[in-house]
């Protein structure tokens, strides 16, 4: 399947799109964070959106990407070129008695991002970037080590104002608009000889954040929203932070979403894995985190950070 369903903003395209955002245009934790609590605006992002597709599903997809023709790019000291952000929402009304369901009808938001030059060439001659230096670390980390688990993704809406939400969705929009939030169990990793996949699953984030998701979803049509993604700085040597990737939904209307182009494995089957890639995990076991288990208190994924 080639990438790049989704339109971007353009004269004849001012809806159901997608546009660039600026890296700079959002706030990361500054230098010295850990005693001054200063954030500032971030550098240009590390990897610049340059496609995107939006797809309805049956069910969640992980590892987007093996189902893509990508290019043949590989990596720059162990830094993909391609990065592909695959974000797996729910299509339907949040269980607010049970843990969440884990799977279900599911929209398929999927960037297809490539590194800057600017990036490139500080890569190449070794300039000093602690947001680069830590992105690499980030990549080589086992998967169960704490790094993997400071994925961090700001989400705002922005047009709140024009849009007919219900008094309790705008209260909760109102409070975590824009507020910072770590992927600490549900998200997922794959690598290959070209790309890097990072899969966020919003099946599973504690209840707060899937009742503010389900209340966008009602009105998604009238929705423009900015989103990024970064590693969450936390030593002195890992600051200041950095946008690694984002971009701008503008309404996006789920009735001219096409389904998925392709067949998904049968109930119970193995993941399919990825040319040259490293094998998906097998699906998790119902009771661990991002299989329908609701994370430990304290770690809901959606909930702010900072």
């Amino acid at each position: 399947v080639e990438p790049g369903c989704l339109a971007r903003r353009s004269e004849e395209v001012t809806s159901h799109c997608w546009e660039t955002v600026s890296g700079e245009s959002f706030q990361v934790r500054s230098k010295g964070y850990k005693t001054t609590k200063i954030k500032e605006s971030s550098e240009n992002s590390i990897y610049e959106t340059v496609k995107v597709d939006a797809y309805t599903s049956p069910k969640k997809v992980p590892h987007f990407a093996q189902h893509v023709a990508l290019s043949d790019d590989g990596d720059i000291e162990g830094v993909p070129i391609n990065l592909v952000i695959n974000v797996m929402l729910p299509r339907y009304a949040p269980n607010l008695v049970w843990a969440a369901s884990g799977d279900g009808e599911s929209w398929c938001i999927v960037l297809y991002c490539r590194l800057t030059e600017e990036a490139q060439v500080a890569i190449r001659k070794k300039k000093d970037n602690e947001a680069l230096k830590l992105w690499q670390k980030f990549i080589e980390a086992e998967k169960d080590s704490a790094l993997k688990k400071r994925l961090k993704c700001i989400v705002r809406c922005m047009n709140a104002d024009q849009v007919g939400f219900n008094t309790a969705s705008k209260a909760l929009v109102s409070k975590y608009n824009g507020k910072p939030f770590l992927i600490r169990t549900t998200s997922s990793f794959y690598k290959a000889a070209n790309y890097f996949e990072v899969d966020i699953d919003a099946h599973n984030f504690g209840k707060t954040a899937r009742i503010g998701l389900y209340s966008c979803s009602e009105v998604a049509k009238a929705v423009v929203f900015d989103m990024c993604m970064l590693i969450e700085g936390d030593a002195e040597d890992e600051l200041p932070e950095q946008i690694l990737a984002g971009l701008q939904l503008d309404r996006l209307d789920p009735t001219l979403m096409s389904t998925i182009p392709f067949e998904l494995p049968a109930p119970g089957s193995p993941y399919l894995t990825a040319k040259n890639g490293t094998p998906d995990p097998a699906p998790a076991s119902p009771g661990t985190p991002g299989a329908g288990s609701e994370p430990e208190v304290g770690e809901e994924d959606g909930e702010p950070s900072d």
